[in-house]
């Protein structure tokens, strides 16, 4: 299977299992309540890499969950928002992601 054909396998599970009040995009996104038999069963093995890691983006606080999917070997990436009422909300769909080690230069103070 290739990224396009899981992406696409991914979105039709999504709206399989959409409730109207937690989609599946959301229930991959904080990495509980699915079912993780039924998801082996049709993506195979997968682990959780990064789950509901926020990230700066301006406005408001991207967050991005991403998942291993083994037998593919690619990473999918989930991302959606957070807010202050809201908390976390996975609605931006599925994506290819691939790691890239940065470096980060960080301040302290001196004393």
């Amino acid at each position: 299977m290739e990224a396009k054909e899981l992406l696409q396998d991914l979105e039709e599970y999504q709206q399989e299992g959409d409730t109207g009040y937690v989609n599946n995009a959301s229930r991959f996104g904080y990495g509980y309540d699915i079912d993780k038999e039924a998801v082996r069963e049709q993506f195979g093995e997968f682990k959780y890499e990064l789950t509901n890691h926020r990230l700066d983006s301006g406005d408001h606080d991207t967050v991005l969950t991403v998942i291993y999917f083994k037998d593919h070997d690619l990473r999918v990436g989930i991302y959606g928002y957070y807010s202050s009422h809201n908390g976390s909300d996975f609605d931006e769909g599925f994506c290819i992601v691939e790691p890239k080690q940065v470096t980060v230069t960080k301040y302290e103070v001196v004393k």
